[in-house]
C-alpha cells in the first residue's frame, strides 16, 4: 500500500472535504428514475481547505504513479490503478463543490439549471473505499459450480464467455456517457484537444479561468493529470488517434456498441478458446483453477468500472465550467474525455488480449492466460 503519512493525511483531508450531500438539500430526480442530492456549495472555509488539499492529491498521485511503475504482480497494479481512478473521482468531485460555490455559476439560471441533472453526488462513500481499501473492491464473485464427468471444463466455458462478455458490455456502457459528451463537441475542437494532449494545454486554461474558479480548473487539471498517469507515457499518441477514428466512425453511422464490439473482437476470442480446449489433454482439474483467474479478471475490470462512472459525471459536470472559457476551456474538456475513453477502451482490451498494445499491459488477459494454460502458445 502507499506510504502510510501521505496515504493517511490525504484520507484525513479528503474526509473534510467529500462528505455525502447535506441532507436537506432538494431531491434531484435524475434520468434514470435514479434519486440524488446535489453536494452542497463549500463555505469559505472549505474553499481554504480545498486550496491547501491540491498539493496532498498532488502528492499522492505521484507516490501512486511510482508504485503503478513497480508493481511487481497484476494484483498490485490493479490496487494502483483503482486507488488513481479514486483520486480521480475524488479531484472532480471536489471540483464540482468548488463551481457550486461560485457566484459567476450560482448566478446563471441555464448553468444552474444544468448542474441540477449533472451531479457527482452519491459516489462518496466509492470514492473514499476505492482510495482507502482498493482490495475489497477486487473480491470475486464465486464462480458457479456445475457438476458431471466434464464439470471443470464446463466452468471454464462459462467463466470464459461470462468475463468476455462483461468486459465488453461494461466498455460500451462505460465509454457511451464520455463518447455522448464528445458528439456534443464540435469536431475541429475535439481533434484540436487530441493534438494538444501533452502540450501547454494545461497553463492557457488557468490563464483563462476566472479568480475565484481557478481552484475548480485546478482540481479538473488534477484529475487529468491522474488520467494520464493511467496511461502511461507512451499511450497518449495511441489514445488520440484511437478517439478520433471512434468518433469517425460514428459519425458514418456505426453505434458505439459495434465499435467497441469490433475493437475488442471478443466473439472471436470465445471461439479460439473453443478450440484450444477441445484440444487439451492436461489435467481436467487444472481448469478449474483457471475459471477462478478468469473470475478474478471480470472482477476487477469491473471494479475499475465502477469507479470510472464517477470519473464520467465528474468530467460533465467539470465541462460546465471549461465550456464558458473559450478557447482552451473547450479544449480541456474535450482532452478529459479523450483520455477517459482512451483508458476505457485499453483497459477493457487489456483485460481480453493483453499482447496487442505493449504500451497498455496491466494484466494478462482472458486470451493469453487460456493460451499459457492450455498449451496453445505456439498454436
Amino acid at each position: 500500500m502507499p506510504s502510510h503519512s501521505i496515504l493517511d493525511d490525504y484520507l484525513a483531508g479528503l474526509d473534510a472535504l467529500l462528505t455525502p450531500p447535506d441532507e436537506r438539500a432538494a431531491v434531484v430526480q435524475m434520468r434514470a428514475g435514479e434519486v440524488e442530492r446535489p453536494p452542497s456549495p463549500f463555505d469559505e472555509k472549505a474553499v481554504d481547505q480545498a486550496l491547501a488539499f491540491l498539493q496532498q492529491s498532488r502528492e499522492l498521485q505521484a507516490l501512486l504513479a511510482q508504485e503503478l511503475q513497480e508493481a511487481a504482480s497484476e494484483y498490485d497494479r490493479s490496487l494502483r490503478e483503482i486507488q488513481l481512478l479514486g483520486a480521480a473521482a475524488a479531484d472532480l468531485a471536489i471540483a464540482e463543490r468548488l463551481m457550486r460555490s461560485a457566484p459567476e455559476l450560482a448566478a446563471s439560471p441555464e448553468t444552474r439549471e444544468v448542474m441540477r441533472s449533472r451531479t457527482s453526488a452519491g459516489r462518496e462513500t466509492l470514492i473514499q473505499q476505492a482510495i482507502r481499501d482498493p482490495a475489497s473492491l477486487l473480491i470475486p464473485q464465486k464462480i458457479e459450480s456445475y457438476r458431471g464427468a466434464n464439470e471443470c471444463e464446463t466452468q471454464l466455458k462459462a467463466a470464459t464467455w461470462n468475463c468476455l462478455e462483461s468486459v465488453r458490455k461494461g466498455a460500451i456502457e462505460a465509454s457511451q456517457d464520455a463518447i455522448d459528451n464528445l458528439l456534443t463537441m464540435p469536431l475541429a475542437v475535439v481533434r484540436e484537444a487530441a493534438e494538444a494532449l501533452g502540450s501547454d494545454l494545461a497553463k492557457k486554461m488557468r490563464e483563462s479561468s476566472v479568480a475565484f474558479l481557478k481552484a475548480a480548473v485546478e482540481y479538473i487539471l488534477s484529475a487529468t493529470d491522474k488520467l494520464r498517469t493511467l496511461l502511461g507515457p507512451e499511450g497518449e499518441e495511441a489514445v488520440k488517434n484511437a478517439v478520433l477514428d471512434f468518433l469517425e466512425k460514428l459519425k458514418d453511422g456505426e453505434t458505439v456498441a459495434n465499435t467497441v464490439s469490433k475493437f475488442l473482437n471478443t466473439r472471436a476470442i470465445y471461439n479460439e478458446s473453443k478450440t484450444w480446449l477441445a484440444a487439451y489433454s492436461g489435467d481436467p482439474q487444472a481448469l478449474c483453477g483457471l475459471s477462478e483467474r478468469i473470475g478474478k479478471l471480470q472482477t476487477g475490470f469491473e471494479a475499475r468500472m465502477k469507479i470510472v462512472d464517477g470519473v464520467t459525471k465528474g468530467l460533465a459536470v467539470a465541462a460546465l465550467l471549461l465550456l464558458r472559457f473559450p478557447p482552451w476551456g473547450p479544449l480541456g474538456a474535450a482532452a478529459g474525455h479523450i483520455l477517459l475513453v482512451g483508458y476505457i477502451l485499453y483497459s477493457a482490451y487489456d483485460h481480453v488480449d493483453s499482447d496487442r498494445f505493449a504500451f497498455f499491459d496491466r494484466v494478462q488477459g482472458v486470451r493469453g492466460l487460456l493460451m499459457e494454460e492450455l498449451g496453445a502458445a505456439t498454436a
